[in-house]
């Protein structure tokens, strides 16, 4: 409610118009309130749980992300190791029958050229 002002003689406001505001609630039993407080509890008991639940399906995912990541990365790098161990060892196989066939000529050719030397001497 808005309280009346008048006016003195040189048209000033004698008093400052002050605004009272009455708050009425409504007649509520204490069943109703107790029926609200539960309805909050309630709520915000789902909301907790709403909360708890995502955020472990979330931690969830992200240790599965997580340990596929590493097993992936792990399991690439056991491949490179086996992939090197085999490249190693084919090139060693191979400079073994080289070495083997380089040997075996130039030892023939020693004998054939000695065989031919003692012939025609």
């Amino acid at each position: 409610m808005i309280s009346p002002t008048r006016l003195d003689y040189y048209g000033a406001l004698t008093s400052t118009p002050t605004v009272s505001v009455t708050l009425s609630l409504p007649n509520r039993s204490l069943l109703s309130v107790s029926f609200e407080i539960e309805l909050v509890v309630v709520i915000v008991v789902v909301v907790v749980v709403v909360v708890v639940v995502v955020v472990h399906v979330v931690v969830v995912i992200v240790v599965v992300v997580v340990v596929h990541v590493v097993v992936v990365v792990v399991v690439v790098i056991v491949v490179a190791v086996v992939v090197a161990a085999v490249v190693v060892s084919v090139v060693v196989v191979v400079v073994v029958v080289v070495v083997v066939v380089v040997v075996v000529v130039v030892v023939a050719v020693v004998v054939v050229v000695a065989v031919v030397v003692v012939v025609y001497m």
